[in-house]
């Protein structure tokens, strides 16, 4: 279980660094990312540290996963599986939210770039079969 908690650090820490890098990139070139948060009539406008935030968060979240995922009959295939299904279970509300469709598009690429690492750090530990 280190192993994965590990790797989740890992691939948390570069995810976070991409996420940023991507940030950065997306305002210069795009404008600030500016949102309206579901339920919400106020539009908010994105810092690095709200990407950096859910890029950590993400990161727990996939490692609590693959701990769980551990205890399954094919822990590899099934962590892989939920992540896919989250991934894009998330990539239709930052078009949803955002007032830009580029914003979108720059919110993606940064679930992409964070997920990436995320799960190719994790997965590999894990046992294709259990037992």
């Amino acid at each position: 279980m280190t192993d994965i908690i590990r790797n989740g650090f890992v691939g948390t820490v570069i995810g976070a660094v991409f996420v940023s890098i991507v940030f950065f990139i997306g305002d210069a070139m795009s404008g600030p990312f500016v949102v309206t948060p579901p339920g919400q009539s106020d539009t908010v406008t994105l810092g690095v540290g709200n990407v950096v935030v859910a890029t950590i968060m993400g990161g727990v979240v996939g490692t609590i996963l693959a701990i769980v995922s551990s205890f399954l009959p094919r822990p590899r295939t099934i962590f892989r599986g939920l992540c896919l299904v989250g991934l894009l279970g998330y990539a239709i509300p930052p078009f949803m939210s955002s007032e830009l469709f580029s914003t979108g598009v720059w919110l993606n690429v940064m679930h992409l770039g964070a997920a990436v690492p995320i799960v190719g750090r994790l997965a590999p530990g894990l046992p294709e079969r259990r037992g």
